[in-house]
């Protein structure tokens, strides 16, 4: 996607304005889970807001949505924070938000993490005309017969065909 500097600008007047607001007002929900993977342990809490006040330039946004998530690593006394901010044009409670949200990055972890780390789609050297376009394609063709064929790591389905034409080419049929 192509940002000019005038949607830059508008942009930063948005999350300036979103600071604004939700340090004005009270949210109308919010929901709190926590996820425990390996020694890290992760607590998120969402707060939907309905104050869009001076959102003009953002026609249709009923809902601000903060997200506070808080890791701690087990054993030790490291603890990172960090908020995230978005906008909905939905007026829904804060675990539809929560929800809609990890899921999201649910996708973004199975499909182009796996692109960019596995297969090395962000080091590629592949640039011109349509190329990008139809490798990036062929992997996820590559990544959706793997997985078709009950493999859930990519990496280790690689490493199973990768000197094995047959079993490669029946996972075609």
């Amino acid at each position: 996607m192509i940002i000019s500097s005038e949607s830059k600008i508008t942009k930063k007047k948005l999350l300036e304005q979103i600071a604004f607001n939700t340090s004005v007002s009270t949210p109308i929900d919010s929901d709190v889970t926590s996820d425990i993977h390996g020694n890290r342990i992760e607590k998120r809490t969402v707060f939907v807001y309905d104050d869009v006040y001076e959102m003009t330039a953002w026609p249709g946004v009923r809902s601000v949505i903060v997200v506070h998530r808080e890791i701690r690593i087990k054993g030790t006394n490291k603890c990172s924070t960090e908020k995230a901010y978005f906008i909905s044009s939905l007026h829904k409670d804060a675990s539809f938000f929560q929800r809609a949200i990890r899921g999201h990055w649910a996708i973004e972890n199975s499909l182009h993490y796996v692109k960019d780390v596995t297969f090395g789609e962000d080091n590629s050297t592949i640039r011109t005309k349509n190329a990008p376009v139809n490798f990036s394609i062929v992997r996820t063709i590559a990544m959706t017969l793997f997985r078709r064929n009950g493999y859930s790591n990519i990496k280790q389905a690689i490493r199973s065909v990768a000197f094995d034409v047959k079993k490669l080419y029946g996972m075609l049929a």
